[in-house]
């Protein structure tokens, strides 16, 4: 790529010289003088480190590459490869923590070479690191799960209900990738073997004090316009169920106590969950209760 060229791609994208400087590593004074011609003969090194995230591919976020500068000398640049490249394919990074920085231009190759000991949702280009299950969370998921089987088996049906952890690549791009508590998909070819790519027919996620925010607005929202058909959220700390049938009501959304039945949707209301099972399943782990 000649220098004309390189311009020509900065300007097209909106790089500022700052943010090449920050995903290229290369200062953003030297930037300034190759960009004007100001340095006749820059160094092939300087040149590949900039190269490499004006190539990066429209669909992913530019600060694919990461250098860091071990000189800065009158002479030229030394530049050093650090021991993990992000985003590289080669092997996960040790000590995985997500950078302020970065957050926004995450993209679905950094989340799969994320530490399998560690849990995150990505959405939108945003990490969003998920804590291990309770009790609770998992009792009511296998009581819903078991409902849902139930139902489908004894109609025949081709639907799949599936848990977390699994990877659903909601909006088919590669800046979000959530791990729902559960789904229904009835659409055989979204089913993958990395998870499930498109929007899955129905999802359910269990509240926990830490993920209310992401779950009643940010989820909520992104299920929306992925046009997942139905959407329920359990809050066991106040025992109810919202349920958001977007097929029927892009904004409504239906509030039970856990008492008495909820018609399922997607199934037009053939299916219903008993709500004072699940009541009496978050009974069982009163707030503070330790396994033994």
């Amino acid at each position: 790529m000649t220098i004309e060229e390189m311009v020509q791609v900065k300007n097209d994208r909106g790089y500022s010289f700052a943010l090449l400087s920050k995903y290229s590593g290369v200062p953003v004074i030297t930037l300034q003088k190759i960009f004007s011609g100001a340095t006749k003969k820059p160094r092939a090194m300087t040149l590949a480190a900039i190269e490499k995230v004006l190539l990066g591919k429209e669909s992913q976020y530019p600060g694919k590459y990461y250098f860091s500068w071990e000189a800065d000398l009158t002479a030229g640049q030394v530049l050093k490869e650090p021991e993990f490249v992000y985003g590289s394919s080669a092997r996960k990074p040790i000590g995985f923590r997500v950078e302020e920085s970065m957050q926004g231009f995450y993209s679905v190759e950094d989340y799969r070479q994320i530490p399998d000991d560690k849990r995150y949702e990505l959405i939108d280009g945003f990490l969003y690191e998920m804590e291990a299950p309770s009790f609770v969370h998992q009792d009511v998921l296998s009581y819903i799960s078991f409902r849902f089987n139930s139902y489908i088996h004894a109609h025949h049906g081709r639907c799949k209900v599936l848990f977390a952890p699994l990877d659903v690549q909601l909006d088919q791009d590669d800046r979000t990738m959530l791990q729902p508590d559960l789904v229904v998909v009835c659409d055989p070819e979204k089913m993958v073997r990395g998870g499930v790519f498109g929007a899955p027919d129905f999802v359910l996620e269990v509240l926990s004090p830490s993920t209310k925010e992401k779950d009643m607005i940010i989820k909520r929202r992104k299920y929306q316009i992925a046009k997942v058909e139905e959407y329920w959220i359990i809050d066991p700390m106040k025992k109810l169920l919202y349920v958001h049938d977007f097929q029927a009501d892009p904004f409504g959304r239906k509030v039970y106590e856990l008492t008495g039945e909820a018609p399922v949707g997607i199934y037009g209301g053939e299916l219903t969950i008993p709500l004072g099972e699940i009541a009496e399943l978050i009974r069982e782990y009163p707030e503070g209760k330790k396994s033994e």
